[in-house]
């Protein structure tokens, strides 16, 4: 389900990228995530937030020049954001 979903809600929110964002993470790099719907840590991508588990299906649609790894990408977002790592 994931692998339609997920590609079907990029590209429906980059039909209207002023609306899109759903990019909501607190201190601690955690949100609900935009495919699940659970609060977890999250990496932003594609004008949304993936959790480790949804970003596999977001990765491919990235347009972006960061990595497509959940984990490096979490690494860059922790230090650009300054979110708390504990």
């Amino acid at each position: 389900m994931k692998e339609q979903y997920i590609p079907a809600l990029i590209a429906f929110v980059r039909q209207w990228p002023e609306d899109g964002w759903d990019q909501d993470a607190g201190p601690h790099g955690k949100a609900i995530c935009s495919g699940c719907r659970c609060f977890l840590p999250v990496v932003y991508d594609s004008m949304l937030q993936w959790c480790a588990d949804c970003y596999p299906h977001a990765a491919p649609m990235s347009e972006d020049t960061q990595p497509s790894d959940w984990l490096a990408r979490r690494r860059e977002q922790v230090r650009d954001y300054e979110w708390a790592t504990s």
